[in-house]
């Protein structure tokens, strides 16, 4: 697996989930965003600021959406 770039969106155009606490990121609202190169295909990961800290924090790599709760590391 290879990621690309980080990128802060400073305001949704659109509601997207979610990939470390699986809540919505409602329009409006800023989120991280960054490609996921796996085998042949191309995927977007989004995060909240909080659960983006938390996932920097945490030093988890690999992990499932909701199995990690807002913001928090476990």
């Amino acid at each position: 697996m290879r990621t690309g770039q980080v990128r802060h969106v400073t305001r949704s155009h659109l509601n997207h989930q979610c990939d470390w606490c699986d809540e919505r990121i409602k329009s409006g609202q800023s989120y991280f965003r960054w490609p996921i190169y796996e085998n042949g295909t191309v995927s977007t990961c989004k995060l909240h600021p909080e659960c983006y800290s938390a996932m920097e924090l945490s030093g988890v790599e690999e992990w499932s959406p909701g199995e990690q709760k807002r913001g928090e590391i476990e």
